[in-house]
């Protein structure tokens, strides 16, 4: 997709830009948040990890379109983008079976237009205990939002979350009823 905003490690900065492209105003669009308690989650399928390797995530997220079915943008995958819904989970989340339960993914579900309108990110957890950054920050701006959709709030997946945390299962089938 040409003139797509995209700073790695900033996948949380770079699905909000990517909420407001052009090719996609008119499609219904929700921001998945993905993490779970432990902060170590296994994706398949991504830029950083080596071939036919995982890597555990602390959180990704995503950006989920209805586009005639349910599309999973994701700007760090080595996938199809977009891609299918259900052949993102099975080649993102393929080995779910035999993982601790842990482990699994949980997912947060944002509509887009809250997500721009409430984001704000202040990349403090982007540097390290002396302020060094651990990756380069974005050429953009900070996201300063009305401030009620802080990293720190999607980031807690415990029992004390303002948000409601979804199963894998739970998310594809909030999508499909959202269809």
């Amino acid at each position: 997709m040409a003139n797509t905003k995209y700073t790695k490690c900033f996948c949380e900065e770079n699905i909000w830009h990517l909420c407001q492209h052009a090719d996609l105003v008119e499609f219904p669009k929700y921001v998945l948040f993905i993490s779970n308690v432990i902060k170590q989650c296994p994706f398949w399928f991504q830029k950083t990890a080596p071939a036919q390797e995982f890597i555990c995530w602390d959180y990704h997220v995503v950006l989920a379109v209805n586009m005639e079915g349910w599309q999973i943008f994701d700007l760090d995958t080595t996938l199809s983008f977009p891609i299918d819904l259900k052949e993102y989970i099975s080649s993102t989340f393929k080995g779910k079976t035999g993982i601790h339960p842990g482990y699994l993914p949980n997912f947060k579900i944002i509509g887009a237009e809250r997500y721009v309108r409430e984001f704000y990110s202040y990349r403090k957890h982007m540097k390290d205990e002396v302020g060094k950054w651990l990756s380069p920050a974005p050429d953009w701006p900070l996201i300063l939002g009305n401030k009620q959709l802080s990293i720190d709030g999607l980031f807690d997946f415990t029992g004390s979350s303002k948000q409601e945390i979804y199963s894998l299962s739970e998310m594809v089938e909030y999508l499909y009823e959202e269809a």
